[in-house]
Order: structure tokens, then C-alpha cells, then sequence
């Protein structure tokens, strides 16, 4: 038997709110995947926390980086690697919003230009690389 694992984050809204946005919109697709599966209940996590326990991995100490690594076709090797995400902070009115790197739209060019600044400023302490334009690597 095939064992298929779907994790969807934010999937079950709070239900008073969830009737307000959703109402009756059909999901005919997500409804069949659904009804050939079982439901397992996790307990309250990160994303990161639940996929690192799904696949055997210590939670609070999950080589998140050195997947990262590996998931972009390079060995990570015996290398400590770090996690160098672009990220923004705006203002809005008395706080400072941290804004998500997926929301910053980066093109390839401007990441290039991203790790070469960084190169230049922190050779220091290694060497950093693009894993993708919203995610970056440090080993």
C-alpha cells in the first residue's frame, strides 16, 4: 500500500471564522484526496518542527540548512551550514513589520548582487550562496 503524507499549513482556520471566509466554496479536488485518506492529528507545531518529526528528525535540532543544502543538488558534506533568508522591515505606524522573503518577489540578478555584497562584507565567517532568490545559504 502506498502511504502519501499531505501537509497543508493554515488548512483548518478558527471555525468561527472559517464558515465567513470560505462559505460554500467547493473544492471538489481537495474533497476526494481527501476522503481516501486518514486523518492523523498532530499537535500544535512550526511547519518546520512537524516536517522535521515526520521524517525522524530531532525537532529543536533538525539540520534545517544542510536539507536546504542538499535539496538544492549540492553535498553538504561535514560543513555547518546556517539558513541567510532576505528579509525587509517596514514601518507600520509604531512597529516594525518583518516582511516574509517569499512576499519580496527577488529576480535572480538581485540575489547574485545580494551574495556578492555579502561575500564582500562577511568572507569572514564563510561563504554565502543562493539556494534560491527568497532563500539563501551560509556554510
Amino acid at each position: 500500500m502506498r502511504e502519501f503524507t499531505l501537509v497543508i499549513p493554515g488548512l483548518l482556520w478558527p471555525a468561527d471564522s472559517l464558515a465567513a471566509a470560505c462559505g460554500n466554496l467547493p473544492l471538489p479536488a481537495l474533497e476526494a484526496l481527501l476522503a481516501h485518506g486518514a486523518v492523523n492529528t498532530l499537535p500544535p507545531a512550526t511547519l518546520e518542527e512537524m516536517l522535521a518529526g515526520l521524517y525522524g528528525l530531532p525537532a529543536d535540532n533538525a539540520p534545517y540548512a544542510a536539507l536546504r543544502v542538499a535539496g538544492s543538488g549540492c553535498d553538504p558534506g561535514d560543513a555547518s551550514w546556517m539558513c541567510a533568508d532576505p528579509v525587509h522591515l517596514r514601518f507600520a505606524r509604531e512597529t516594525l513589520v518583518l516582511t516574509d522573503n517569499h512576499e519580496l518577489d527577488i529576480t535572480n540578478d538581485e540575489a547574485a548582487q545580494l551574495v556578492a555584497a555579502l561575500n564582500d562584507s562577511f568572507a569572514d565567517i564563510g561563504e554565502f550562496a543562493v539556494a534560491s532568490p527568497a532563500n539563501g545559504i551560509c556554510g
